[in-house]
């Protein structure tokens, strides 16, 4: 008995990107999956077949083990017997980012303060998590240079690490710390008073 079905389509693969020494779950996306269906990886010192789940008609999970080498990797993925590679993709391996500083380590517990942080191989889309929060805002200034504007947090030490969005890894991370704010002296109403004292003036202050 013949029987006919549908050829498979890959669309896209998500991630397409990862770090040395992390393993990563590549999802791949499209329709009519089979159940027979391999991933094949080939790159610096490393060509081996994957390990993959069918989860739908429509995903398929390849496990990328933790690679040693960085560098441009091409992952094939084939589908049923009857169909071969069908789609092939480059997945980018790169060393993981690094924090050797961040200016200033000590801001206020309401956040909202730009902090510079310098280290190592950092991309357009790294994320940076203090503690548990990740930072309201960050710019790329070079590869080895960020700013970051900080997400308010209790008062305490937390943890400062570096990672890639899409990614569940973050590097090792710094100490940083966040303190308790008391007040802060936001205006002085008027500004100006007579030399003869007498002058009526506002403060305002934020803060507890």
């Amino acid at each position: 008995m013949f029987e006919y079905a549908e050829r498979a389509v890959v669309t896209s693969l998500q991630p397409s990107f990862g770090t040395t020494g992390a393993a990563t779950t590549i999802t791949v996306v499209g329709s009519s999956l089979l159940s027979m269906t391999s991933c094949r990886l080939s790159g610096p010192n490393f060509d081996d077949a994957l390990t993959s789940t069918l989860l739908s008609s429509s995903s398929v999970t390849c496990f990328v083990p933790g690679l040693r080498v960085p560098g441009p990797y091409v992952l094939e993925f084939s589908a049923g017997d009857y169909d071969s590679a069908v789609f092939s993709q480059t997945l980018e391996i790169s060393s993981p980012a690094t924090i050797t500083s961040v200016q200033p380590s000590m801001v206020h517990e309401s956040g909202s303060d730009i902090v510079t942080v310098t280290g190592t191989n950092f991309r357009k889309d790294s994320v940076f998590v203090f503690g548990n929060s990740p930072a309201e805002y960050a710019s790329m200034v070079s590869t080895t240079t960020f700013l970051c504007r900080t997400p308010p947090h209790e008062p305490g030490n937390v943890t400062f690490q570096v990672g890639l969005s899409g990614l569940n890894v973050l590097g090792r991370g710094v100490d940083f710390m966040y303190l308790a704010e008391i007040m802060r002296l936001q205006a002085i109403h008027p500004s100006r008073g007579s030399v003869l004292g007498g002058t009526v003036i506002t403060v305002s202050v934020e803060g507890r």
